[in-house]
């Protein structure tokens, strides 16, 4: 046990001018600023240990931009070990794109080399008239390596303390029909739905910070869902995440609300029961039938439904505030270990590549002009995820992202770089010998989904070969090490 040294920053990292905004098969430029983004950080030290958290209001954290701010972050204050930095994204699609001068191009760039070079690409929105996201990546890290020392120097006496509430935010997106398929987003009124794939998690996992006078500083808040209410929309926004932090500030001006995004990957904002289709040019969500009226949340793809998401959960992080402040320490075990886990790539098959290959020239030769959009990119996303995984595999057999796992008091802290299935983070909540256990996903590292077996056999987007790097047998694995990690932490 050690006394606590605990500072917190809340660091803006919103640009001026037009962006681009990452997370859709379409092209979106930023209009205005709807919410601003921010870096949300919390550092802690006890008894030379450190564990440091940075919550971002971003899509993701590049492997690059992990690694850019650490040195960064070296550099400017030596006394912090920069090991220690757990950097996640909240998982917002309304966030300005990035990209270091070395990185690679995006899948959905690499799929154009699929279709003949005298085909033309048409976007959805004829507009490059944006901050070029090489020189937002460089604002990035500078502003984000600024927050964690400043967040470092604020460190003094402060008390800790659990809590565990409830709210209604993440409902499982993929539905299920009774030829044993599933879609994401898929529709449910018609008579071959058969069940929601999964369950859905409405815990609010709590810890609150109070300073030496045993004022509020902030809290860490971890919720099941990504803050996805306004992906499809055109201008910079913190999502539902904003909406938390309004409502907790205007009761406490200077609190420090920490987005963290747990086991979620096949979790959104919206109840698929009584789903309701936007007005959008996402080419993956239509409907083939007659849309009914349905009595249901505020739309949950508007400033309307992030406002109500942000009122349930700002009530609990309210309510559970004062009931907090009557179990505070300040003392606690501080473990914090990092690792590369070794985990296998997902593969294909010879024959998985060859059909591919023909569904391609069929899909191709179909086209009734030279171009190709959007729309056929989404409907070849399957095939040629399966081409360029083919060329990996080649090459490369394991990922070895950089995981976290730490205790602090009674908590414990487990990291992976995926959109990861609830079930995963299901299994490892029920058996972590921790009283409370924070799981974080897309955190140092991008490396999107990881589905379930169930999700691969039911196919579809999040679960396609395409759309992550590992499949089931290397979520099982992830789940073992992740309780072995844990069960080292609380050995005593």
């Amino acid at each position: 046990m050690a006394n606590l040294r605990i500072g917190m920053y809340e660091q803006d990292l919103t640009p001026e001018g037009p962006v681009l905004l990452p997370g859709q098969f379409y092209k979106r430029v930023s209009t205005h600023v709807e919410s601003k983004v921010y870096a949300e950080i919390f550092a802690c030290e006890a008894d030379g240990e450190q564990l440091i958290l940075v919550g971002l209001d971003a899509t993701k954290v590049s492997k690059d931009l992990n690694i850019a701010v650490k040195e960064a972050v070296a550099k400017k204050c030596p006394d912090i070990d920069a090991t220690k930095i757990l950097m996640s994204a909240t998982h917002i699609h309304t966030f300005p794109a990035y990209a270091s001068k070395n990185s690679d191009a995006e899948v959905l760039t690499r799929i154009n080399k699929f279709f003949p070079e005298d085909y033309k690409y048409v976007a959805a929105v004829d507009n490059d008239e944006y901050m070029d996201p090489t020189i937002y990546f460089d604002m990035l890290v500078e502003c984000i390596s600024d927050g964690i020392v400043k967040a470092w120097n604020k460190r003094d006496t402060a008390y800790i303390a659990q809590e565990f509430g409830r709210a209604v935010v993440g409902h499982c997106r993929r539905v299920a029909y009774n030829d044993g398929t599933a879609k994401m987003y898929g529709i449910a009124d018609k008579a071959t739905f058969s069940e929601i794939e999964c369950a859905s998690d409405s815990g609010v996992e709590l810890f609150y910070v109070f300073d030496k006078d045993k004022n509020p500083m902030g809290a860490l808040v971890n919720i099941a869902c990504p803050a996805q209410v306004l992906e499809h929309c055109s201008f910079i926004s913190s999502d539902y995440w904003g909406k938390v932090r309004d409502f907790v500030k205007e009761e406490y001006k200077d609190f420090v609300l920490v987005g963290l995004c747990s086991a979620a990957g096949c979790q959104s904002p919206r109840d698929m029961v009584r789903f309701i289709l936007p007005d959008t040019l996402d080419p993956n969500l239509t409907r083939d039938n007659e849309q009914r009226p349905r009595l249901t949340d505020p739309d949950m793809y508007s400033v309307e439904g992030a406002i109500e998401i942000g009122e349930r959960v700002s009530n609990v992080v309210l309510k559970k505030l004062k009931s907090a402040a009557n179990n505070l320490i300040s003392d606690a075990v501080l473990k914090h270990k990092v690792v590369n886990c070794e985990l296998p790539l997902r593969r294909v098959s010879e024959s998985d590549k060859l059909r591919a290959e023909e569904n391609i020239r069929r899909y191709i030769e179909r086209l009734p002009k030279k171009e190709y959009d959007a729309y056929d990119k989404a409907a070849l996303h399957e095939d040629t995820g399966i081409l360029l995984r083919y060329e990996e595999q080649e090459t490369q057999a394991l990922i070895k992202p950089e995981v976290h796992f730490a205790r602090l008091g009674n908590v414990a802290f487990a990291s992976n770089p995926f959109e990861l299935f609830l079930d995963y983070g299901n299994r490892i909540r029920a058996r972590s010998l921790a009283q409370q256990t924070f799981l974080i996903q897309l955190a140092c590292e991008s490396y999107s989904y990881l589905p379930t077996e169930k999700a691969e056999k039911a196919s579809h987007y999040s679960a396609y070969v395409s759309s992550g790097y590992v499949g089931h047998e290397g979520g099982d694995m992830l789940v073992y090490r992740t309780l072995e990690a844990i069960k080292e932490l609380f050995a005593d």
